[in-house]
């Protein structure tokens, strides 16, 4: 994001209205909806409601809604994913606990007090992980534009539940940071931070598709956002963080990509079935474009040898 006047958030005194969870926070009844906006919802409260989706599930559902309809109910988790939970919460404030826990996870002592802190819902990370979080959190904290994005006048971790009327769908976000200027911000935890890079980056993790899914849900509860910026960190040493926005070209494409998701969960949802990978009973493949082919094998088959 550019320090020119065009992408300057305009002064404003209008804040995001906030929803009362009158639940004190957390308890709901199995299928009661929520929508609006919360501010200090817990966050495995957010990603355990049942009556709305998330950007990450569409991406989900475009390469298998079998897959996606199986992580419901068995959510994943990775070291990666840990160390960019734990990075995520050094730098917003917010989120859940995390301790590091020493020794071979193969001894029974080990795996007790794993145990122990996993079922206080904390995040476990080996000693070298979390200093590598702690690493990651200084990089953002000592770049200028990101640090200010971050640590300005705003809310983290926000939120939002809106029902979509095109598809009759609750979609759901959770800004990383809402600036009371109107900038929304999505930290991004990343195997690289090379701007070179990060195009087919974008692509390959759909970032394109969150951007959109963030701003259409902003939109439908009268929430007005003046910019969404992307900060990424690397979670490699040396820890380069770069912020970027994206443009209007690669929005459309996250938008049509989000439209596509959701047309195909309506469609799962409606008819009850919830197919891996294609619909069709039997599908022809075709060898990768990378592939030698039929006539160059042919044409390079040595003089004097047989086929």
């Amino acid at each position: 994001m550019c320090e020119c006047d065009c992408h300057r958030a305009p002064e404003r005194d209008v804040q995001p209205t906030l929803t009362d969870d009158v639940s004190a926070g957390q308890e709901r009844r199995t299928g009661e909806t929520r929508l609006g906006v919360y501010e200090d919802l817990d966050e495995l409260v957010y990603h355990a409601d049942p009556t709305s989706v998330s950007a990450s599930g569409m991406k989900q559902i475009l390469k298998s809604p079998a897959h996606f309809l199986h992580s419901r109910t068995h959510p994943q988790t990775s070291a990666a994913l840990d160390l960019g939970t734990v990075a995520h919460s050094m730098v917003l404030g917010t989120g859940p606990g995390f301790v590091a826990v020493e020794g071979n996870r193969n001894r029974n002592d080990v795996k007790a007090a794993i145990a122990e802190a996993e079922a206080e819902g904390k995040v476990v990370l080996k000693p070298e992980q979390l200093a590598a979080a702690e690493r990651m959190a200084d990089a953002v904290f000592t770049h200028p534009k990101a640090s200010r994005l971050l640590t300005s006048p705003g809310r983290s971790e926000l939120s939002m539940f809106w029902r979509d009327p095109a598809y009759d769908v609750i979609r759901r976000c959770r800004w990383d940071r809402l600036g009371d200027d109107g900038i929304g911000v999505d930290l991004k935890t990343s195997r690289t931070s090379d701007p070179a890079a990060l195009p087919k980056h974008i692509v390959e993790y759909g970032y394109d598709l969150s951007a959109a899914w963030y701003l259409d849900v902003a939109a439908g509860l009268g929430v007005d956002i003046a910019a969404y910026a992307l900060v990424f960190v690397e979670s490699t040493e040396p820890h380069p963080v770069v912020v970027a926005e994206l443009s209007g070209d690669f929005l459309e494409r996250g938008a049509a990509l989000a439209g596509k998701a959701l047309a195909t969960y309506r469609r799962c949802l409606d008819t009850g079935t919830w197919p891996a990978y294609c619909d069709d009973d039997f599908l022809t493949i075709h060898p990768p474009r990378w592939a030698d082919t039929a006539e160059f094998i042919a044409n390079t088959i040595p003089e004097g040898t047989a086929a």
